[in-house]
């Protein structure tokens, strides 16, 4: 290959990375939102690898959980249980996890939560991850005042998403380099 084919295979590359900036921009803010949904469902921990804390054990009259259960079954546990239940009642009454917080009792928090706007000005790209409707983006700055940004990511998974990126470049210009 000479010097100026070089040079065309390289503009090609470099013109497929361009061209593919706001879509590799998303996916890596895809990634990102998924990483931190994993790590604080699966594991319940914070970026730096501490506790959100656990659910309330405070107890208040069974009534103020009406109505808020995910089953009729669960809703009738709630009912027929004690006069005085906590908020870690409700989440056994409903089969999840009541000890440490994972953010999740529908599961519609994390699946309205990923890419909501995406800038270009030529020179870079930038992706926001937050709520997508209007009761995710609520629940999230509920959550981010309470407990801190729940969506930042930790340095394990910056640095995988990192790699996962570069990769993704780097067969970019091996296929028109190699």
């Amino acid at each position: 290959m000479d010097l100026t084919e070089f040079a065309n295979k390289l503009r090609q590359a470099a013109e497929e990375i361009t061209a593919q900036r706001q879509t590799e921009c998303a996916r890596i803010a895809n990634d990102a939102a998924q990483a931190v949904r994993i790590r604080v469902e699966t594991d319940q921990t914070t970026a730096e690898g501490g506790s959100f804390g656990t659910y309330s054990r405070a107890v208040v009259p069974r009534w103020m959980y009406y109505g808020r259960s995910a089953s009729g079954g669960a809703e009738n546990t709630i009912k027929a249980g004690p006069w005085f239940q906590s908020y870690a009642d409700l989440r056994a009454a409903n089969n999840l996890n009541n000890d440490e917080i994972d953010f999740k009792f529908t599961g519609q928090l994390w699946d309205e939560t990923g890419v909501t706007s995406i800038k270009d000005d030529g020179e870079k790209c930038t992706a926001s991850i937050g709520g997508q409707t209007a009761y995710s983006a609520e629940l999230l700055g509920y959550h981010n005042a309470r407990f801190g940004n729940i969506l930042e990511l930790s340095e394990i998974e910056e640095n995988k998403i990192y790699d996962a990126h570069r990769e993704r470049i780097t067969n970019i210009i091996n296929k028109y380099l190699l």
